[in-house]
């Protein structure tokens, strides 16, 4: 009997259709049951690949073996009939998921289409794509739950994203963990799949829990990454405090100097000789004759020599003469 007929995905669902057997041995078309001539629906059944036939028993087989699943259906169809879930499960708490197998890429509106229709009837759609799928985009930006079915091997892919490019400010991000291996994966992140048998995977009210293996690593790789990140923090913070200053001691305040004295060091001061007495400058001009400049000599107060250059050369030897 045809499936699809009977399931009602070309007309009204428990239409009994016999088919009839096609093909030859050695011919261009292996042997295949078909429709009758007159008997089939317009435009036929859509084909489907080995991949997604042998797809739906085998999760429909490991889902009736978890314990708190209630009922599994293949090929349900909503009550309007505009959706059809490879596999329904529904949980004894009356969680309802639905398990969707995509063997080709999908345009975002069709996703999100599908997506918005089983989210109005409360129910949570679990991805599974073939490996070797690009993985889209429009699923991690809505968060649902991505997967990759290995048929053949009876095994489920977990992506993993890989640890993000480290910034200087890394350790201020408010996910820490990004910069380690995390799930779920970011949009633009490369991935790395953990794969695990499917009797290693449970049901919730979520979809598909992760196995015990990828959650300890993810654990453990989180714990380690926010711990570098807290350290960096107190490194960056200990770099960043200002340097106190030691109290004054009241014994070094002869030897400290004070903050109002000039930082450049004081000019040596010519002491005059005991025996010479200052005396008092006198200005004159120098009228004698064989004075051809006739300059004005004066008397210097601190050694009482007389010159009539600007500057004494005792007390001021340093200075230029002029």
């Amino acid at each position: 009997m045809c499936l699809y007929c009977y399931q009602g995905s070309a007309g009204q669902p428990g239409v009994l259709v016999p088919l009839v057997v096609k093909g030859r041995e050695g011919g261009r078309r292996r042997l295949h049951f078909a429709h009758p001539p007159n008997m089939a629906p317009a435009g036929g059944h859509a084909p489907e690949t080995a991949w997604h036939a042998d797809g739906k028993l085998l999760l429909a087989g490991w889902a009736r073996r978890q314990s708190n699943v209630a009922a599994v259906r293949v090929e349900w169809h909503t009550d309007d009939r505009r959706r059809r879930a490879d596999v329904l499960v529904e949980l004894h708490d009356g969680t309802h998921i639905v398990l969707e197998l995509q063997n080709q890429a999908l345009t975002d509106r069709d996703w999100l289409a599908r997506h918005r229709d089983y989210a109005d009837r409360g129910i949570v759609d679990v991805w599974l794509w073939r490996p070797g799928l690009d993985r889209p985009g429009i699923l991690l930006t809505h968060g649902v739950a991505l997967h990759y079915l290995d048929v053949a091997e009876g095994r489920c892919g977990i992506p993993l994203g890989r640890p993000h490019t480290r910034t200087a400010d890394w350790h201020a991000s408010p996910h820490p963990e990004h910069f380690g291996l995390h799930y779920p994966a970011c949009l633009n992140d490369q991935i790395t799949v953990r794969w695990a048998p499917l009797g290693d995977l449970a049901l919730d009210a979520r979809g598909i829990a992760l196995p015990m293996k990828v959650c300890d690593e993810l654990n453990r790789t989180a714990a380690a990454v926010r711990a570098e990140a807290a350290a960096r923090a107190a490194r960056i913070a200990l770099l960043r405090r200002p340097n106190p200053q030691p109290a004054p001691n009241p014994h070094d305040a002869i030897a400290t100097p004070s903050r109002l004295a000039p930082t450049r060091p004081r000019r040596a001061t010519a002491i005059p000789p005991p025996s010479r007495v200052p005396r008092p400058a006198t200005n004159k001009v120098d009228e004698r004759p064989d004075n051809p400049w006739r300059r004005r000599v004066w008397t210097c107060p601190g050694c009482g020599n007389r010159t009539g250059l600007l500057v004494c050369t005792i007390c001021h030897p340093s200075q230029p003469h002029r």
